[in-house]
């Protein structure tokens, strides 16, 4: 058995269509079942952090990151699979591609994911401008997520410190002054 069979017969059913994101320890795919589209991350076992299904799902249901439906371990190709919502929109990196600064508003809503996320007792540790995405709707951000948990931890007395390390690369982004979204 190929590599790609062995990886189709983990699927579950779910169709891959196209590649939407690379990592170290993963891959994201688009992925489709009858009348829906999802995102299909594939974890290689030996990088697989087991919090970060427990944390991601969490953060979906808060509204923080999107929504996890799945996941399951395939033994064939020794790879975990994650089923989260496919997140119409862009990162933050893709928008400061043609935006050479960000709104106030914009920056307090980015601002009040990453609160919400730590109010809930969890650090990001990987929190950069690829890691935040930015979903529209007729030209108009209506909503950010916080996305890739691969490294979360829940918040303890030992890391509780690492918490500002969140807010950092957030900090190094100019804000205009007259700007709206």
């Amino acid at each position: 058995m190929n590599e790609s069979q062995a990886s189709e017969d983990c699927l579950n059913g779910y169709v891959i269509k196209n590649i939407i994101g690379k990592g170290a320890s993963a891959k994201v795919f688009t992925a489709c079942k009858p009348h829906c589209i999802y995102a299909i991350k594939k974890v290689r076992a030996t990088l697989f952090n087991k919090d970060e299904v427990i944390i991601a799902h969490q953060m979906g249901e808060y509204g923080i990151g999107p929504r996890v439906y799945a996941y399951w371990y395939c033994r064939k190709t020794l790879e975990w699979f994650i089923v989260i919502d496919k997140i119409d929109g862009i990162t933050l990196c893709e928008f400061l591609q043609y935006n050479e600064c960000i709104s106030q508003e914009l920056y307090n809503l980015i601002y009040k994911q990453i609160n919400l996320m730590h109010q809930h007792g969890v650090i990001h540790h990987d929190l950069h401008c690829d890691n935040i995405m930015l979903s529209a709707k007729d030209n108009y951000i209506n909503a950010i997520y916080i996305i890739d948990y691969s490294f979360a931890t829940f918040v303890d007395d030992d890391n509780r410190f690492q918490m500002e390390r969140d807010y950092r690369h957030l900090n190094q982004i100019p804000i205009c002054n007259n700007y709206y979204f």
